[in-house]
């Protein structure tokens, strides 16, 4: 049995299935991008095989850089889930779930790739949780993309390093550098996968 059949069999999931049971089947995610809308709908339905999900994707403002770094990054999502609310009031009553990537400075002039995962339940309760999987972003590219014209508000470091190796004929995917970055071992997906799932076990507590 894996770690995750085995505590989707404990009696405090069993109370979370309640909890989640007594919420709508919709599910919100304050963005249009696949990565997110495909990562929320797999990881609740490995975490709640017996409910079926109907997630909606809105193009919800982050109203920051397109580079976002340290506390703006939580900032950014906490816009994208008002900014979602507002467009969709009718769902008011659904779970909202806003996903926002950003670089934190670890050290000085070391910097990681973390996502910030926020949900809102229907009573309007809010649970944020950051990434414990972390990506080590080269400081080179954050500095170009600091330095580009319109700074990091139109500049992302990964835009900067997949233009700098599409020189050298390899393609990078500027949705996804974790890929890159990690050599395979951990994708954007994963990370944001693995965020959500965490943020869920930890209303367990």
């Amino acid at each position: 049995m894996s770690q995750l059949e085995s505590l989707l069999n404990k009696p405090e999931f069993q109370k979370l299935n309640e909890l989640m049971n007594s919420f709508s089947d919709t599910v919100v995610v304050a963005s249009a991008s696949s990565i997110k809308i495909d990562s929320v709908q797999e990881t609740l339905t490995e975490l709640f095989p017996d409910r079926k999900f109907n997630i909606v994707g809105v193009p919800a403002d982050s109203e920051i850089n397109d580079q976002p770094i340290n506390d703006e990054t939580f900032l950014g999502a906490q816009n994208r889930i008002k900014n979602a609310a507002l467009i969709k009031k009718e769902l008011a009553n659904s779970i909202f779930i806003s996903i926002e990537n950003g670089i934190f400075e670890s050290e000085k002039d070391k910097w990681e790739d973390k996502a910030v995962v926020i949900v809102r339940l229907p009573n309007n309760k809010s649970f944020t949780r950051l990434s414990d999987d972390n990506v080590e972003v080269p400081s080179n590219f954050i500095s170009e993309a600091k330095n580009k014209n319109g700074g990091l508000k139109e500049n992302t470091y990964s835009r900067v390093m997949s233009d700098h190796y599409l020189k050298s004929g390899i393609v990078i995917d500027k949705q996804d550098p974790q890929t890159f970055l990690t050599e395979g071992k951990l994708t954007r997906k994963m990370q944001i996968k693995n965020t959500i799932k965490s943020l869920f076990l930890e209303l367990l507590k």
